[in-house]
């Protein structure tokens, strides 16, 4: 009984990583920008550094395996 709760254990592990990734490729093949959701406010202007600032903060400029 205490093996099959180890196993068990250590099979999670792996099951986390994989839903972690799952879910992070399927959030980047969603069409839209998370920073333009963020702070448009029903066609109102934006200001460009406001944008860049909030991809900066986010990590959007930097490699996906990188943001992953």
């Amino acid at each position: 009984m205490f093996r099959y709760i180890i196993v068990r254990i250590l099979l999670m592990i792996p099951t986390v990583f994989g839903e972690g990734a799952l879910v992070f490729f399927l959030m980047r093949i969603v069409p839209g920008d998370i920073c333009l959701t963020r702070w448009v406010d029903f066609g109102t202007d934006l200001n460009p550094d406001t944008l860049n600032f909030c991809r900066q903060e986010l990590g959007l400029g930097k490699p996906i395996l990188n943001q992953l």
